[in-house]
């Protein structure tokens, strides 16, 4: 019954504008809506401003992840392909939440490559869509084989089945074959054995799981610096943000971890600050002055080399 199925569209939609209303209004009351919408969309506006070729790119990287990361997105993608395949008369007698992901897999498509960058976790949104096609797929792959034999539909439910699964499970047991040495693991030993858990530690770069694992709390809401060389979005009045979240947490540690979209300064164990030959955003300079003059170098950790700077005695 389709208006039994709008019905329940329209109770689905209610909840999402329930939901992000309460969002909204907890803002409002802290006084930070301008704040959510400055970090939630106007960076993210600057952020996916690139130009078609890099989106056309970006959505060719998605495809080809479809085809080669697991089975069971190559199936998803198979099984969109051929029941839109069938036209627009076939998509109407499908059921309303199957024509919602069929619809959906493009949208979604189109949003993960809006930054041109397609990491793993962007992908994340469309698992639902896929449960929806794997199901869906599946269902009708019964449906073939409704006159064959058990042990045959058995041996087939089995193959599929271990196409979905292997190169996932094998990804997955190759990393936890690797040696446990990486420089996260090693940071977080570090930094628990030499800070007090009231202590603040700035992860520089866009390694913010350090804090989370070593139960440190960052200095600043800028958790990781991208927003500060961002073009288009940082300003002077964020650096002076960063620079007075420094002067009046302090940080015990400093931990540089060499992204390169966050160029970090150089101090050697003579205390030599030098900045690396790049053009620097308004007011960094400053920021940097103040962490040549406030910090030593510690140590390096791990085999990425990341060096840990600590506040110098008072």
């Amino acid at each position: 019954d389709t208006s039994v199925e709008i019905k329940h569209f329209m109770a689905f939609f209610a909840g999402l504008v329930l939901t992000l209303l309460v969002w909204v209004a907890y803002f409002a009351a802290n006084h930070a809506l301008w704040d959510f919408w400055d970090v939630a969309y106007r960076f993210n506006f600057v952020y996916s401003d690139i130009t078609i070729q890099d989106r056309l790119e970006a959505v060719g990287i998605i495809i080809w992840v479809f085809l080669t990361a697991s089975w069971f997105y190559c199936f998803d993608l198979m099984i969109w392909a051929a029941v839109i395949g069938q036209g627009k008369r076939f998509l109407s007698n499908q059921p309303l939440l199957v024509r919602v992901a069929l619809i959906d897999f493009p949208i979604e498509i189109l949003l993960i490559s809006l930054s041109g960058k397609n990491y793993d976790h962007y992908f994340f949104t469309l698992l639902p869509r896929f449960a929806v096609l794997a199901a869906y797929g599946w269902s009708y792959i019964s449906r073939l084989f409704t006159k064959t034999k058990l042990y045959w539909k058995t041996g087939i439910y089995i193959l599929l089945l271990f196409m979905f699964v292997y190169k996932p499970i094998i990804s997955i047991t190759q990393a936890y074959q690797q040696p446990q040495e990486a420089s996260l693991d090693r940071v977080v030993k570090y930094i628990r054995q030499n800070t007090r858990p009231d202590d603040y530690v700035l992860m520089w770069g866009s390694q913010t799981v350090v804090n989370f694992m070593s139960e440190r709390d960052t200095p600043t809401r800028f958790v990781h610096q991208k927003a500060l060389y961002r073009e288009g979005y940082t300003s002077r009045g964020l650096a002076m943000e960063m620079l007075n979240d420094l002067q009046t947490k302090k940080p015990v540690m400093i931990i540089n971890t060499y992204l390169p979209s966050t160029p970090f300064v150089e101090i050697d164990k003579s205390g030599n600050c030098t900045f690396r030959p790049v053009p620097m955003p308004d007011g960094m300079d400053e920021v940097f002055d103040y962490i040549c003059s406030h910090y030593v170098l510690t140590t390096e950790i791990g085999k990425d080399g990341w060096k840990v700077y600590s506040l110098r005695s008072q």
